[in-house]
């Protein structure tokens, strides 16, 4: 099942150039995503903006490259470039909300880099970029480090940090594809100092961002 990812919007938001009382905002930290997925590239304006003679433009940089244009009211498909025809789309719903989105489906590597979105009324214009970088699958990290001794692990299908303190604090975090989301699990376990962890860790903790 693809799933639509939206990473980054626990971090501040990156408030682009805008003119003229609105601003707009998309994520400051990039995006990633694995061949088949759906993404969303956040854009929104922090006001309400007039919809006469609203424009919205999103292209990819080098060389730009027009993902989608929404003009008049209206998409604008005969003006995408063809390799995001069928893939790229925002919501005319949130449009009269500011929020200008762009959803991009059956991710590709080519996909992968800089995103722009322009936002053009008869108010003033602003941007922000969104940057869509590929992950191949997604790994297992586990990092441990007592004193000065450090050690790591890679595998697969999960990304995970295990952090060890003074008092042996084990924390554990992982991300997990599922339905229409992608969940962050946590897990915290306390061990006796000189001890090996061993047991299963406690207190599991589920956030959802979709």
């Amino acid at each position: 099942m693809r799933t639509l990812i939206v990473l980054g919007l626990l971090a501040a938001v990156w408030r682009g150039l805008g003119t003229e009382g609105f601003s707009v905002q998309g994520p400051r930290e990039p995006l990633v995503a694995r061949p088949g997925d759906e993404v969303l590239l956040p854009c929104s304006v922090d006001s309400t903006v007039p919809l006469q003679e609203l424009e919205v433009e999103w292209l990819r940089t080098d060389p730009d490259t027009l993902v989608l244009l929404f003009s008049e009211g209206e998409s604008r498909p005969e003006s995408q470039h063809q390799s995001y025809r069928g893939r790229a789309e925002i919501f005319p719903q949130e449009i009269p909300r500011g929020n200008f989105s762009l959803r991009l489906a059956n991710v590709t590597s080519e996909d992968a880099g800089v995103y722009r979105c322009a936002v053009h009324t008869a108010q003033g214009s602003g941007e922000t970029r969104v940057e869509l970088k590929e992950l191949g699958e997604l790994g297992t990290r586990i990092s441990s480090s007592l004193g000065n001794r450090k050690s790591s692990y890679s595998g697969e299908h999960r990304d995970t940090e295990v952090k060890l303190r003074s008092m042996i604090n084990i924390t554990l975090n992982w991300p997990q594809r599922k339905g229409s989301g992608l969940y962050f699990h946590s897990s915290v376990a306390n061990y006796p100092p000189n001890s090996t962890p061993t047991s299963p860790l406690r207190s599991p903790v589920y956030r959802m961002w979709d």
